[in-house]
């Protein structure tokens, strides 16, 4: 062809540069006899039809370069950091030099230039390019465990995993013989000086303790992400506190910060449109997890309950309202909030961490005092990620049995997160929270509501009785007056609390309910229409 038989190089020339790509993907470099310390690289002819050659060419020489596809972008990996930075035209046209050089023919002779923006953007667009990278679903910045498809639990090397598709990042080397129950004592050290609700005082109450273990599951959750495939669904873990200083977003900052180093927070936008907008940045740039901090009062949000529910994302890509993204969920979300009251469906999608200090903030004291800092640094994120690779080896080489009863709609994450918390030595962190400070506390009152009103209405001997909507709302009044119950607990903050009563009520028609009396109690009837009066039954004494 016309741009080999003009290019004056030697057999040997000739030879060297065919061999250089395959080389270079062993990590070989070729030497210039002219300049020792020059490396000798591949040439591209820009020249060359985009798609018949140009992009397929170019692709199979720097596919092995630390450049992926991930979703629908393409993006780079530092094997030194982990940082992933998306490929734009712009930042093609010179980073392609590292491993090749460009030319063009011109006046008979090749000369090396750099490659047009728009000419990047057609080689980026190609499938002829696309085609030969790799697809990355995650960067790991410390060597983590995966699930093969064989069933055996290994934990990756540094470098590209072709089978996971997981890129590892050794910033942090630990040890991987740690005995299991020096791992639990690691746990213990790092967990025993916090406040946790309903701890007691057995010598084994923080093994035993609710709170405890979910903290624990949120910590191996994290070094376990590359177990479970891009779209697995997780529950938010969730931290609520009575008071400010009780270190609720420090456990949070614990579960991420062994395996990510400094960690990241960011509030929680009031307005649902941004939040939405928020959640879409976080499933388009795949972070691996988001953590609210701080949330006041609580968390009421359409756009977070499906985020959670769903496998894959989908919305319009950055600053370009003609295409959409599609993409898997990977997102790990974590929030933190003084007495957060939460809507019955994400209380459902979540796991909760409760916290409770009786007395003041002020003037507790610490052997080991904790900090951001100081949970980032080398030395602890060693022992914790080597406390964290004991249990899942362990767990691992006894069979590794998952827990029979996983959560619904999280069935794939907490059956084995939940059995490795159990493995290490705590509690169930599937156990269903009683939360006093938060939580559903609107669903909490209502059922405190429709207990008093069956278990005074229905008398004992009797087995149903009939209530209007008016003798309801009487007796929820009454509850108030006596300072039992708060209106906007049963209404929110609606203008007409009447209406509001009425419509609120409706949603437990055919609900079940335990009365005053211990009773089981359904109240009304499921396919009952838009009725004054609600037919109560009593099915269980």
């Amino acid at each position: 062809m016309a741009d080999e038989s003009q290019s004056g190089q030697s057999p040997a020339e000739n030879l060297r540069d065919h061999l250089k790509p395959v080389g270079g993907q062993f990590g070989l470099e070729f030497e210039d006899g002219s300049d020792e310390d020059a490396r000798i690289l591949p040439q591209v002819d820009l020249g060359w039809p985009v798609g018949r050659r140009l992009a397929r060419e170019l692709g199979q020489l720097i596919s092995r370069c630390g450049i992926f596809r991930q979703g629908g972008r393409i993006v780079t990996v530092d094997a030194l950091s982990g940082e992933v930075e998306s490929m734009t035209e712009k930042r093609f046209t010179t980073w392609v030099e590292k491993f090749v050089t460009t030319a063009k023919w011109r006046n008979g002779d090749q000369q090396e230039t750099t490659m047009a923006d728009t000419l990047a953007g057609k080689i980026l667009a190609a499938d002829q390019f696309r085609d030969t990278l790799r697809e990355l679903k995650g960067v790991h910045p410390v060597r983590m465990p995966v699930l093969r498809e064989s069933g055996k639990v290994e934990l990756l090397s540094p470098g590209y995993d072709e089978e996971s598709q997981i890129f590892t990042v050794e910033t942090v080397k630990y040890d991987q013989d740690l005995p299991i129950d020096d791992a639990r004592e690691v746990f213990v050290d790092l967990l025993q000086a916090f406040p946790w609700a309903d701890l007691g005082s057995d010598p084994n109450a923080l093994l035993r303790n609710r709170s405890v273990s979910v903290q624990v599951a949120a910590m191996l959750g994290t070094y376990c992400r590359g177990m479970f495939p891009p779209g697995t669904k997780r529950p938010m873990i969730t931290y609520i506190a009575n008071q400010p200083g009780t270190g609720k977003s420090l456990l949070a900052v614990m579960a991420l910060s062994a395996v990510f180093g400094h960690v990241t927070g960011t509030v929680k936008p009031r307005d649902e449109e941004k939040f939405g907008v928020l959640l879409e940045t976080v499933a388009q740039t795949f972070s691996p997890y988001l953590f609210l901090d701080d949330i006041a009062n609580g968390i009421f949000s359409n756009s977070l309950n499906s985020f959670l529910t769903r496998s894959y994302h989908g919305g319009r890509k950055f600053h370009k309202n003609d295409e959409m993204f599609h993409v898997p969920n990977v997102t790990q979300v974590y929030a933190t909030g003084n007495g957060i009251e939460l809507t019955p469906d994400l209380q459902r999608r979540t796991l909760v961490v409760d916290m409770f200090l009786p007395g003041e903030v002020r003037g507790r004291t610490f052997e080991n005092r904790l900090t951001d800092d100081v949970l980032a640094a080398p030395g602890l994120r060693k022992r914790v990620l080597a406390a964290m690779w004991a249990v899942v080896r362990d767990w691992s080489d006894a069979g590794a049995v998952r827990v029979e009863n996983p959560l619904e709609t999280f069935e794939e994450w907490t059956c084995i997160v939940g059995a490795l918390t159990r493995f290490a030595g705590f509690s169930d962190p599937l156990e269903v929270p009683d939360l006093p400070d938060g939580g559903d506390k609107q669903g909490r009152t209502w059922r405190l509501f429709l207990g008093r009103l069956a278990g005074e209405g229905i008398l004992p001997g009797e087995t149903e009785r009939s209530f209007t909507v008016q003798e309801c709302l009487e007796k929820a009044e009454e509850m108030v007056e006596a300072n039992e119950i708060e209106m906007e607990d049963l209404v929110g903050h609606a203008k007409d609390q009447n209406k509001a009563f009425g419509r609120r009520m409706a949603k437990w028609k055919g609900r079940h309910i335990t009365d005053t009396r211990g009773r089981v109690v359904q109240f009304g009837k499921r396919r009952q229409d838009k009725a004054r009066v609600y037919e109560c039954e009593v099915i269980a004494s």
